[in-house]
């Protein structure tokens, strides 16, 4: 479960800046950021389903990020 103080210490970890545990509750909220739990994931995934999504949705994914990429220059 995802909760301000595990928020605050990943923050604090990755970023090293420190939160009120309030104040970073109270602006989480505001975002519409509630705790929650992580979905589930089938133990048993669908096959048919992983194989339509690779051969249909990452192609399409895939040209969508190679457009989007700006060049360096």
């Amino acid at each position: 479960m995802w909760t301000a103080r595990r928020v605050a210490n990943l923050i604090h970890t990755k970023l090293g800046v420190r939160f009120h545990l309030n104040h970073l509750r109270e602006w989480l909220t505001k975002r519409n950021y509630t705790p929650a739990e992580p979905t589930l994931r089938a133990r048993q995934p669908d096959q048919a389903t992983i194989d339509r999504w690779v051969a249909e949705d990452e192609p399409r994914i895939q040209k969508r990020r190679v457009r989007n990429r700006r060049s360096s220059s």
